[in-house]
């Protein structure tokens, strides 16, 4: 029977009764009051030393290049009113930390609470003598929540949540981190990284819709005691640039207190090419100080891990660790159902010796014997694309079909219902459920008419086409092209009259009396481009022979 369970994105129910402020890259100034949009402030720093409880600032497009970090040490929201550091709506505001001359952060928050930062892009916050340098260090706070956020080339980690109780993330990315400098050189260099096992840690973060790729490290690193779970995340090409990295698509551990309650959930997520392991629990087997955890590993997708020159002895979809002071029952609670690992450059799974798992429904239980024909593509062209307007993963050929079951695959039903919403008989295995689609096709040459043209002036005629067929492409750029030659194309003279499909109506110019022209109308799409039928005319007035002129239709002998 098929269950459906919803899921929502985050219920935040807000009593804004606080101030509206602005922060602009020019123009702006710290003396101004900074609520009147013409009159914004000039720094971040400004921005988030003033702002209280309720209170909303607003970032306008454009780059600004601090000199320091942007730090906020005082000054809580409340959870009915936090503070709000946002994107001013349809803009991008970046914090660019390339001109700093040491090291330092780019945001870093530490002992506030409630706090919400949206659409703002923290990027080159590099290392200089090799410290630690993270585009967002958030410490010891209560309620941080991050929304379409983007953290890049940053000199240790992009996101790093230390000590902190309560956060969510929805649809950030993090890439190109790389610690370079460090001595072990790219061992810190992660996406997110989620830092707090002391035993008295009670936190718990959320992660969905995010994307983790190009960090000299691990994509999602995880040492807390208490709970974490990542929903609808890609995890790819991470510990691709130093070859002393580790390369982790998941790593879910270390934790220093034993625990019967769930701490991990990772489900709907993909982890591909990365140069380690898709996902590991990373417990340690020789230290007793790091135990296992209880998770629940539902219905995720590890393809082509491994395949790094540096790590050739490396490269499982799954990685699951004896815990050297763990018992059984507790390494019995970390479960897995529903996975694909296909085609990553060891066994599916790396079980360590004497370590346990609960475990079916996977394709290494079943077992099935997985293809290229199981997906509708294995090409990730386009992976690392933009997000749409809205902050959602992009609508392109590699969101839509990459690592999706194909309608032949022995994936379709042979799942367990872990919970989660499914069609069919039972759920599916992998990261998504199937859906009828149709596989993407690579573009054709569109399809157009060329229309009859007709003199306008003496030196001008209008003419156009219309595009009845895109070929499956986009048409870039449309028009009509003509020569006195014949079979012309876009090397002769030519108009551009706009894009995509339909009618258009372009004007010849420059044309001269008594001369055949030859005309076609012309579209270009990703195949190249498609030329309607040739059309000819000649001029509006015709000698023949020195004797007679054809106008209007009549013949006039000439004495």
């Amino acid at each position: 029977m098929k269950k459906l369970i919803l899921i929502p994105l985050l219920l935040f129910s807000l009593i804004l009764s606080g101030a509206t402020y602005y922060v602009a890259p020019s123009g702006g100034s710290d003396g101004n009051a900074g609520t009147n949009i013409a009159a914004p402030w000039a720094t971040w720093q400004k921005a988030f030393t003033t702002a209280t409880a309720g209170d909303t600032v607003y970032f306008r497009a454009g780059v600004w290049y601090p000199t320091a970090q942007v730090y906020k040490a005082s000054g809580n929201g409340t959870r009915t009113n936090p503070i709000c550091f946002f994107n001013y709506p349809g803009e991008v505001p970046i914090l660019d930390g390339i001109n700093k001359t040491s090291e330092s952060h780019g945001i870093y928050l530490t002992g506030v609470d409630n706090i919400h930062l949206k659409g703002l892009t923290i990027r080159n916050n590099r290392q200089i003598t090799g410290e630690q340098v993270q585009g967002f260090l958030i410490a010891n706070c209560t309620n941080i929540t991050f929304t379409n956020c983007t953290s890049h080339n940053n000199g240790y980690r992009g996101f790093n949540l230390f000590q902190t109780d309560t956060a969510y993330f929805y649809n950030c990315d993090s890439y190109r981190n790389s610690d370079t400098l460090s001595s072990g050189p790219g061992n810190g260099g992660d996406g997110f990284n989620f830092w707090g096992y002391d035993g008295n840690t009670a936190s718990y973060v959320i992660v969905r819709g995010c994307r983790a790729w190009e960090n000299s490290d691990d994509g999602f690193d995880t040492n807390y005691d208490g709970y974490v779970e990542y929903d609808s995340c890609w995890s790819f090409n991470n510990g691709n640039l130093l070859s002393a990295s580790e390369g982790q698509g998941f790593k879910l551990g270390l934790k220093e207190n034993d625990a019967a309650f769930l701490t991990r959930r990772v489900s709907n997520c993909i982890m591909a090419f990365n140069a380690n392991t898709g996902l590991t629990t990373n417990e340690d087997p020789n230290d007793a100080s790091f135990v296992a955890q209880s998770m629940q590993i539902y219905n995720n997708t590890s393809y082509h891990n491994g395949y790094h020159s540096n790590h050739t002895t490396w490269g499982w979809g799954y990685s699951i660790v004896n815990s050297a002071a763990s018992s059984d029952e507790i390494e019995l609670s970390r479960i897995f159902r529903n996975n694909i690992a296909y085609d990553n450059a060891q066994n599916p799974v790396l079980l360590w010796p004497d370590a346990l798992y609960t475990h079916s429904s996977n394709t290494w239980d079943i077992p099935l014997t997985i293809t290229d024909a199981d997906f509708v593509s294995v090409d990730s062209t386009g992976i690392t694309a933009a997000r749409q307007a809205n902050g959602s993963l992009p609508n392109n050929d590699c969101y839509n079909y990459f690592l999706r079951l194909s309608s032949t695959s022995d994936c379709i039903d042979a799942g367990t219902d872990v919970g989660l919403d499914y069609t069919g008989i039972a759920p599916d295995l992998g990261w998504a459920e199937y859906a009828e689609q149709d596989p993407p096709e690579e573009p054709i040459l569109a399809t157009l008419s060329t229309y009859d043209p007709y003199w306008t002036s003496t030196t001008t005629a209008s003419t156009g086409g219309f595009v009845s067929d895109d070929g499956g492409g986009t048409v870039s750029v449309r028009g009509v092209c003509w020569n006195t030659t014949g079979t012309p194309d876009t090397g002769d003279s030519k108009t551009e009259d706009g894009t995509g499909d339909g009618a258009f109506t372009s004007t010849m110019t420059g044309l001269t009396q008594g001369t055949t022209y030859y005309v076609r109308a012309y579209a270009t799409n990703e195949a190249g481009t498609a030329y309607g039928t040739q059309m000819t005319f000649r001029a509006q007035i015709i000698k023949h022979d020195n004797k007679f002129i054809k106008h209007g239709g009549k013949f006039i002998i000439i004495n």
